[in-house]
């Protein structure tokens, strides 16, 4: 391993000196992009260049990347707008396909019927270089019939094949030739025809939206307000309002006053989940634990708010 003194000058003939390469620890030969200016990068051949192929007589370019000679100009392939030598040179009987494409198809001959016995001729595939065996959406699995059955559509009718293990296992009657028909069967099943108290147009509603005691529907909330608009409720229904809307705010609500044990929501004086996570890190127990130790003060009235627990001196004791 070199070890890290004066730099040496470029290979190059620069006479600029290279730098320390950290990864293998050693002197570069060649500075940052100075090897292609050496003859040994580029391997200049030998000889006169070639023509280019395409018949306009003029001479290719070098190609240093696969260090050869190019067969075509930039642009000269396949006749570009730059090259006029192939593009009259192919013209007529100057295309070397010339006259081929009827020797081609006399050799392919007659197409041949389709192999679902509709008696129509197939096409040429001219990816396989074959003529195909079915016409486009000709091909249709054959059934045995031997262990299928026939069953109409519930809801077009159409025939439908299904196994007999099929039909055994499912145990229905309902057989259905595509989606759609699945789709419509169920909302045939789940939804009941809605008539519109107001305009008398037909909806399909879901069972589970129906109420018992409701005696009109509408198809939306303008054809609501046009029947709802004039009419006056009874003194039956004035009653029922005011017994679910009564006010039991303030002093009207039945539990107004009471506190501790006489209110309803009283829990033991044990106070919120944050208070008792307090208590349990102080006295290095569970929640559980300290609820008890709580209850306990409340119950011989020790203590009577949260606050005083914190001052209660019994708690070491207990």
């Amino acid at each position: 391993m070199q070890q890290k003194n004066e730099a040496p000058l470029c290979a190059c003939g620069c006479k600029e000196r290279v730098k320390w390469n950290k990864i293998y620890k050693k002197w570069e030969e060649y500075l940052y992009n100075h090897r292609k200016r050496t003859k040994k990068f580029w391997i200049i051949p030998k000889g006169n260049p070639p023509l280019c192929i395409c018949g306009c007589n003029e001479k290719v370019n070098w190609n240093k990347s696969l260090k050869k000679w190019n067969k075509y100009l930039h642009n000269h392939h396949g006749g570009g707008k730059s090259c006029l030598g192939l593009s009259e040179r192919l013209k007529g009987k100057g295309n070397p396909n010339y006259g081929k494409g009827k020797i081609i198809k006399e050799k392919r001959g007659e197409p041949p019927f389709c192999a679902c016995e509709c008696e129509k001729k197939v096409k040429w595939n001219n990816s396989g270089w074959k003529w195909n065996k079915y016409i486009y959406g000709h091909k249709v699995q054959k059934i045995d019939k031997s262990n299928w059955i026939r069953i109409p559509c519930y809801i077009c009718k159409k025939d439908v094949y299904r196994l007999k293990s099929e039909i055994i296992r499912r145990k229905t009657k309902y057989f259905y030739c595509s989606t759609k028909c699945c789709g419509i069967a169920r909302t045939q099943q789940n939804t009941i025809k809605v008539f519109c108290s107001w305009c008398n147009k037909s909806k399909n509603l879901l069972k589970k939206r129906l109420k018992l005691n409701c005696k009109n529907y509408f198809c939306n909330a303008k054809c609501r307000g046009k029947y709802q608009k004039g009419r006056k409720h009874s003194e039956e229904t004035k009653k029922k309002i005011a017994k679910n809307h009564a006010n039991f705010s303030g002093k009207n609500h039945p539990n107004y006053g009471k506190q501790g044990i006489e209110n309803p929501k009283w829990k033991g004086g044990v106070g919120n989940y944050s208070n008792l996570q307090k208590f349990s890190k102080k006295w290095n127990c569970t929640i559980e634990q300290a609820r008890k130790r709580c209850r306990k003060l409340f119950d011989n009235n020790i203590v009577q708010t949260v606050k005083e627990i914190e001052q209660c001196k019994t708690l070491t004791s207990m």
